[in-house]
């Protein structure tokens, strides 16, 4: 049976291919339909099959062009022969031989390329696009997350995505006994304090940063990314996980010591589920240079029908005390006008930021630096000149006092006109970041940090590395970020006071935590306040008001364009510690704004930035 099974199973590809005779073809259906060892061979068989072709098809683009570079490479590019041939890339979808043998042109070509420091082919494509589809099916998503090594320990989350795919439920809860519901639903949060043994309510807005809650989308677009760096190497093979089988990829990057030595810097194993097309599992590895394994993380995940409705099912104990700070309809309503008027701020202008520190008891103050922002939605430029200090009128009668004489003095005088401490140009774009520096007398312009952000969209912040790139400069000033990044696991509430009385303000108190669980003070929150006639800027805000270290903004004049829209056009910035009067650093910042701008040609171009 053994041997007839072997013999059955050599002429199963002839039937997949359809090049066996019907007669035959019967006779080896009935044997397969009895036989569970040769149906598994032709499931196999099948599914590898499909996957060649998804393969083909998807790298049937690349290969007519990887053609030419193959014969060349192998020195058999003789004139005219080229239009003669039959292209792979018209015949690569006709048999199974067809598509092994299209897999190893691109394969030959790839390392043809690789060896020509041509760039990479990225082989998992197909598999990263069906597991992008198959995750955008799946409501809810449970992750098992164990370190090895730093903060040893293990991590669960529940996490539920509405059709935008967003996180809109959030269950969290460690082996160290943490447990917390993220609902952006309601806009609540609830975590169990272990110290002070409460189970603590409080208001927890829809601010999602990709880093922290990323979607099925960006989540899959980072494994990817692993797969695609310049030193990595690929291997893919077949397996099985939990009883399912799976494709197994692993991803191996190596660096480079300061002795020239080759060392294995990563490994990233992503294991999917071959049938659903769903990941099963990762394995994440750094090892130093001298070969001492600093991050082993192991992430296992499972698609439930039904997530955790509250902590308690998570194990949270029923005896802990509560605290309920669930916001009002009052607070609701104040941060929904403030999130509205994030978004109908200006997002296409040209800002010309003038600088100055700032003394309240003196007649003038003394301006030392110009910044002119370029914003075209996500695309952002920032152009800095810091000079020697002038007072306002010294700087009126070089510059004048509006966005023309100012941008006309910027462009044609500035750098001539005065004895220039260091220029900077910082570009952001939707991928590119750039930022340049040239001090004092250089005649050369230093790169600070060059590379690509790994976030992307208007709201929040974009992380490059330690750096920060704000939305942009208006709606830091305007709708800070500080608002919706301070409110998680912190009491968030309405209050009045003699300022926001006697300005018509709406005051937002943010507590820290530690202030109403009782397990110590420190910095005792913040306070925000909003101005309805404004779009609900964020007219003045005290970041922990009640600390050593405290920081103030407030904007003394608005500005309004002709859209009607409004925006901050002095502000005043204070920051200093308690016990030091007068305060630390205090500076004016005046802005004038052009919100229908017609930018310089290549402004926003990597390649036209100053040489």
């Amino acid at each position: 049976m053994q041997d007839n099974c072997k013999n059955i199973q050599g002429q199963i590809e002839e039937l997949v291919a359809g090049s066996l005779p019907a007669e035959r073809a019967a006779e080896l259906q009935a044997h397969i339909i009895a036989c569970a060892a040769c149906r598994a061979y032709l499931e196999a068989l099948q599914a590898d099959d499909k996957l060649l072709g998804k393969f083909a098809e998807a790298m049937q683009p690349t290969i007519a062009r990887l053609e030419n570079s193959v014969i060349e490479a192998i020195g058999d590019a003789r004139s005219g022969e080229s239009d003669a041939r039959a292209s792979v890339s018209t015949t690569i979808l006709k048999s199974r031989a067809a598509k092994f043998a299209a897999a190893a042109v691109v394969i030959v070509a790839l390392a043809l390329m690789m060896h020509r420091g041509n760039s990479r082919l990225d082989v998992t494509a197909p598999a990263f696009a069906e597991m992008v589809e198959a995750m955008g099916k799946v409501a809810w998503v449970h992750t098992v997350e164990t370190k090895h090594i730093r903060d040893k320990g293990r991590d669960e989350e529940w996490v539920f995505y509405d059709y935008s795919y967003k996180a809109k439920l959030v269950f969290g809860k460690s082996d160290k006994g943490d447990f917390s519901c993220q609902d952006y639903i309601s806009c609540t949060e609830t975590f169990y304090d272990r110290e002070a043994d409460t189970i603590v309510s409080g208001y927890r807005p829809e601010y999602h940063d990709p880093w922290w809650h990323p979607t099925p989308q960006s989540l899959v677009e980072q494994w990817k990314k692993d797969f695609e760096k310049g030193r990595t190497v690929v291997t893919h093979q077949i397996g099985e996980q939990d009883g399912a089988v799976a494709d197994i990829y692993s991803s191996t990057d190596y660096g480079t010591t300061k002795q020239g030595s080759r060392y294995m810097a990563s490994e990233f194993i992503l294991i999917v589920d071959r049938n659903k097309h769903l990941p099963l599992a990762t394995s994440f590895k750094f090892w130093m240079p001298g070969g001492t394994l600093d991050t082993d993380t192991d992430t296992k995940y499972s698609y439930p029908e039904k997530g955790p409705s509250d902590i308690y099912e998570l194990g949270c104990a029923k005896t802990a005390k509560v605290l309920d700070n669930s916001p009002t309809p009052e607070l609701l309503q104040a941060v929904a006008g403030y999130r509205a008027g994030r978004e109908s701020s200006p997002l296409r202008y040209i800002a010309i930021l003038v600088t100055g520190s700032y003394n309240e008891s003196a007649e003038s103050y003394l301006i030392n630096s110009v910044e002119v922002h370029y914003c075209d939605d996500y695309l952002q430029r920032c152009d800095l000149c810091f000079f020697e200090p002038l007072t306002q009128q010294q700087f009126i009668e070089k510059a004048g006092n509006s966005f023309d004489s100012i941008m006309k003095w910027w462009t044609s005088q500035a750098k001539v006109d005065l004895r220039i401490s260091h220029e900077k140009v910082y570009l952001y774009g939707q991928e590119y970041c750039c930022w340049l520096h040239r001090a004092g007398g250089s005649k050369d312009w230093v790169t600070l940090y060059r590379g690509y952000s790994p976030g992307k969209g208007r709201i929040g912040p974009r992380t490059l590395g330690r750096y920060v790139v704000y939305r942009n400069i208006l709606s830091e000033f305007g709708w800070t970020d500080w608002l919706l990044k301070t409110t998680g696991s912190w009491k968030v509430s309405l209050a009045e006071n003699d300022y926001s009385t006697s300005n018509n303000l709406l005051c937002i108190v943010v507590s820290d935590k530690s202030s109403f669980t009782g397990d110590g003070g420190a910095s005792g929150g913040s306070l925000f306040y909003l101005n309805p006639q404004r779009n609900y800027i964020c007219q003045k805000y005290e970041l922990y008001p009640r600390s050593n270290r405290c920081y103030f903004r407030e904007v003394l004049e608005y500005g309004q364009t002709d859209m009607g829209q409004w925006y901050p056009r002095k502000i005043l910035t204070r920051e200093n510690r308690r016990d030091v009067t007068p305060p630390e650093r205090q500076e004016m910042i005046t802005v004038y704004l052009d919100a229908d701008p017609e930018f310089p040609q290549g402004i926003f171009d990597p390649d036209k930035l100053p040489k």
